[in-house]
């Protein structure tokens, strides 16, 4: 990390950018990377003033480095591990978590500075995350249900259809032997009545028989006489 600029004022910031200071006072901006491509921190200095009160607003800053434990370790400077991260804590209170892991295209480089507001938007963020993860896992409870009640469904069209059908053959079965059935008696009353009209021909025909052959016994009877 390096001074990237250093400005001095004569007197207090008019946007209250520097506290409720209003006399001579100075800036410095250090960082890893020019101001327009990193993450910078500025650094304020009041003339006549011996010390701050330490605020809880600001949590700390996380930076990723090989350079700063290994300096630590050499000027015995206490540094706190918490996980994978290495807190060291200024004379003044400030906290810096470092994080010893490579990274792309750079050794070193400020990841974030961490205050109090983004503590909250993280816990927004998880909450925002639990409830995401609760909607999904409703959704795909609903899908599965929707999914289920649909193959429910498809089954019992089948079933029906199956079922009509069946019921359906029953009739046509059913009617088939209804129509043998009337086709068998329409039959028996057929020849039926085709018996009865030959017995009548028998006996029309007999008596006719029986007339003509009186006739002619009379006839014969009558020229013998």
């Amino acid at each position: 990390m390096k001074f990237l600029r250093h400005e001095e004022f004569e007197k207090g910031c008019e946007a209250a950018c520097n506290g409720p200071y209003d006399g001579k006072w100075s800036k410095s901006m250090v960082g890893y990377g020019p101001e327009d491509s990193h993450f910078v921190v500025e650094l304020t200095y009041n003339y006549g003033i011996g010390a701050y009160k330490l605020g809880n607003d600001f949590r700390g800053i996380t930076i990723h480095s090989k350079d700063i434990i290994r300096n630590a370790n050499k000027l015995n400077y206490p540094v706190v591990t918490d996980g994978e991260s290495q807190i060291l804590t200024s004379p003044d209170g400030y906290k810096f978590i470092v994080m010893e892991k490579e990274t792309e295209g750079e050794n070193e480089r400020v990841e974030n500075v961490e205050d109090k507001r983004g503590e909250n938007d993280r816990e927004n963020v998880e909450d925002k995350r639990v409830e995401n993860v609760e909607k999904e896992r409703v959704d795909n409870v609903e899908d599965e249900r929707g999914e289920n009640v649909e193959d429910d469904r498809r089954e019992y069209v089948h079933v029906e259809k199956e079922r009509v059908e069946n019921v359906e053959d029953e009739r046509v079965q059913i009617e088939m032997v209804e129509n043998v059935e009337n086709e068998r008696v329409e039959n028996v009353e057929n020849e039926r009545v085709e018996n009865e009209k030959m017995n009548n021909c028998n006996l029309s025909d007999r008596r006719s028989f029986d007339e003509f052959g009186e006739v002619l016994s009379k006839t014969v009877l009558w020229k013998l006489n």
